[in-house]
């Protein structure tokens, strides 16, 4: 049996058909639900035979998003977005930036925009955003990573209240990969993603990832968090504490503002790296059969603190290397 598929201008064609018909009303008129559905598996087909082939691929996103956008039925919707999250997968957007960026932006319009009967799209389309964080191009990955950051174009589901499909530790790590990355290009001023979005700055993520991550739900004192994650975690402070600069050649108002924010850093990240210390200290000091902080298991936590040790060392600032020293002692003495 010859699988049916469309050639690339048979695919122009219907994409110029089907862009016209503005709304549901009007592109079920224009091609009915029974044909909406029919053509999918053909419209896949043809990208199984050449996912490696931009012009198709971009043609199929085009049409994908259409029918996502104004297909008659949820289970419509439903299998156009499959197809356009196919796209994503395919080989041509995985080599092409300027396709990749087409297709995230697709994903980008569809989470934030109202779907009056099919809300699902809005949290999967948040998954696939998500995924785009592992670009291979830094761009798209630093668009996607601004998008969970972004409190005021992303209101439903940025950092602060993940829906529960991104409540995981490959999640977390793609995120504090590509934020660590982030911070330490800066200080930096990042374009808006949207008319109402304010100019995302270096600081901004900075704080972002403290409030989460470093304090917060998402980090080192959550109720539970993997091992891995809290790894990582202390490897990002560690950067920061560490932070330094090439001064040659700057002009001194650049010096100044580098060394300004290499300052922060390296405060910021005392402080956090000071907080979570004096947690476990007061933890492994207290008679209390409390989980530890993290959840972490015994081994963990032991391999955990001989990691922090050599970290909390490192830490000059004044007012904290006095009370810290007690600190450390007691850490060491708990590892042996």
């Amino acid at each position: 049996m010859t699988t049916k598929t469309y050639t690339i201008k048979e695919l122009g064609d219907l994409h110029r058909n089907i862009s016209e018909q503005k709304g549901t009303d009007r592109l079920t008129i224009h091609l009915i639900p029974e044909k909406q559905l029919s053509i999918h598996e053909q419209l896949t087909n043809t990208l199984l035979e050449t996912p490696q082939d931009k012009a198709t691929i971009l043609l199929l996103t085009k049409i994908a998003f259409h029918l996502i956008r104004f297909g008659h039925s949820n289970k419509i919707q439903d299998n156009y977005f499959s197809l356009l999250s196919f796209c994503r997968d395919s080989e041509a957007c995985n080599i092409n930036e300027d396709l990749q960026t087409f297709i995230l932006n697709k994903f980008l319009i569809l989470a934030t925009t109202r779907h009056e009967n099919n809300n699902a799209i809005h949290e999967a389309s948040q998954k696939q955003i998500s995924l785009f964080i592992k670009s291979n191009f830094n761009t798209i990955s630093e668009r996607a990573t601004l998008y969970f950051l972004d409190t005021t174009t992303n209101k439903l589901y940025n950092i602060l209240k993940l829906p529960k499909s991104l409540q995981n530790q490959t999640f977390n790590l793609s995120l504090l990969s590509s934020i660590n990355r982030l911070l330490l290009e800066g200080p930096k001023k990042y374009q808006k993603l949207s008319d109402i979005s304010q100019p995302i700055t270096s600081e901004y993520i900075l704080t972002k990832f403290l409030n989460q991550f470093a304090h917060g739900p998402l980090g080192l004192n959550a109720t539970s968090q993997s091992f891995i994650t809290t790894s990582e975690i202390l490897s990002i402070l560690n950067n920061l504490l560490s932070t330094t600069f090439n001064k040659v050649p700057l002009a001194k108002s650049e010096l100044i503002t580098k060394q300004t924010y290499a300052n922060l850093l390296q405060s910021s990240s005392s402080k956090a790296l000071f907080k979570y210390a004096e947690s476990l200290s007061l933890h492994i000091n207290s008679p209390s059969t409390e989980p530890s902080p993290g959840g972490l298991k015994s081994n963990e936590l032991i391999s955990i603190i001989k990691t922090l040790t050599p970290i909390l060392k490192k830490i000059t600032l004044p007012k904290l290397t006095k009370p810290l020293t007690p600190i450390i002692s007691s850490l060491e003495i708990f590892t042996g």
